[in-house]
């Protein structure tokens, strides 16, 4: 890592002799970066990687650091790191949160406290920011596939264009050229003073869960009312045990299709009936690992909202295959004045459009002859011409627009 800032400005030591609280606990090494007084400061790391996610650039990568803002930096802007040479896309806000570039912000890091903060990118699809295992952000990424958010090949750290910097303390940094897992950024969780783990971790984890719904807002969720609910789980140096699988749909315990495909097992359930409109629903699952620590995961959703039909709506057993449009027709008396509007045409044919006295308009089409139903819809294809067209015409006159075809009055008009 090269040093951009004064010399003698970046200083080594530990959580002791800096004065600063230790990590879990436990005192370790340190560096104490500094506020840079320009835009040329900072740090600038070569990541080492090669071109990936479908590009010329390395558009798919993580960053994870565990940093300590004191006090007297807190309440200011700070880059954490930039993608390009003095550029800063990732940062922290004058309200303490964590944010990028064109994007939103979330959740807070606490003054004079260690926080392991985590960046995972795909400029195809998203760009998710996590505090201590907590996911806080997560954004389409602007610009996309080689955009300002891809690496050709360095990093900078801790300073921007801007001169966004302030004084604070580093424990550990790593760089991945892949989009880390949601569930392997909350396995690693807060920092330990032993840094960042690098390989699997000891157990395994909860990888990726389905569906899943914005929990702030219930109403613009999509979730379908009969979901199939999944969590993949990703073995560590310990393996699941399938055997233990547990699943809890509602407190209510469900039996699911368990598939093992080393070094992931799925476990998948089809909810059989349909979910209410707009209802939160909570899965817990719990098993064991191969050394017999007993584990689990959790998560919720919100059905979108939905409007369940009565069961006269569906037609006769069998319809489904019955080919043609159904013909709904109404006709008001010669007396009466209806505007013509959609919404009045709606009321009309639904029987709630109502006359002056407050009582509906009666329908006096005639709701008989070629193709009438007992619900007094028509089969409207008893009308096709035997080309595959079907025309009404008021007076059943031939239509000039297209010669040569059968035409028809309107279905129950005049009645």
């Amino acid at each position: 890592m090269q040093d951009l800032n004064a010399p003698g400005a970046t200083l080594f030591g530990t959580t002791t002799s800096f004065g600063i609280g230790s990590i879990a606990g436990t005192p370790t090494n340190v560096m104490k970066f500094p506020k840079a007084p320009d835009e040329f400061g900072g740090y600038l790391e070569t990541v080492g990687a090669t071109a990936n996610g479908g590009g010329s650039l390395v558009n798919q990568y993580s960053v994870v650091m565990d940093v300590l803002f004191p006090a007297a930096s807190a309440g200011k802007t700070r880059t954490l790191f930039g993608t390009d040479t003095f550029g800063g896309e990732v940062f922290i806000t004058s309200g303490n949160a964590l944010s990028f570039v064109g994007g939103p912000s979330g959740g807070i890091l606490t003054p004079d406290a260690w926080h392991r903060v985590a960046i995972t990118v795909d400029t195809t699809n998203t760009i998710s920011l996590f505090i201590d295992g907590v996911k806080v952000v997560e954004a389409a990424t602007p610009n996309g596939l080689d955009g300002n958010f891809a690496i050709s090949s360095q990093i900078t750290l801790f300073d921007d264009a801007n001169t966004n910097s302030q004084a604070g303390y580093v424990a550990s940094i790593q760089f991945q050229d892949v989009k880390m897992s949601d569930g392997l950024i909350a396995s690693l969780g807060t920092p330990v003073a032993t840094g960042i783990l690098t390989g699997p971790p000891p157990n395994p984890y909860v990888d990726s869960v389905a569906p899943t719904s914005d929990l702030r807002f219930p109403s613009r969720s999509t979730v379908p009312p009969n979901p199939l609910v999944q969590m993949v789980l990703a073995d560590g140096v310990a393996t699941v045990n399938t055997n233990t699988i547990a699943l809890k749909l509602n407190g209510s315990s469900v039996t699911p299709v368990i598939t093992r495909s080393a070094p992931t097992t799925t476990i998948s359930y089809q909810v059989p009936t349909f979910l209410p409109s707009g209802s939160s629903n909570f899965v817990a699952l719990t098993f064991q690992d191969s050394s017999a620590n007993h584990l689990g995961g959790q998560f919720a959703f919100y059905v979108g909202p939905y409007v369940g039909l009565p069961g006269s709506a569906a037609g006769a057993l069998g319809s489904a295959n019955t080919r043609g449009f159904l013909y709904r027709v109404a006709q008001a008396p010669a007396s009466a004045f209806v505007g013509d509007t959609l919404a009045h045409a709606i009321q009309q044919l639904d029987g709630t459009l109502l006359n002056t006295n407050g009582l509906p308009f009666g329908n006096e089409a005639d709701l008989s002859g070629l193709g009438v139903q007992p619900d007094g819809s028509y089969f409207i294809d008893q009308y096709e011409g035997g080309n595959g067209t079907i025309a009404f015409q008021g007076t059943g006159a031939p239509f000039y627009h297209l010669p040569g075809l059968t035409t028809y009055t309107f279905p129950g008009i005049p009645g």
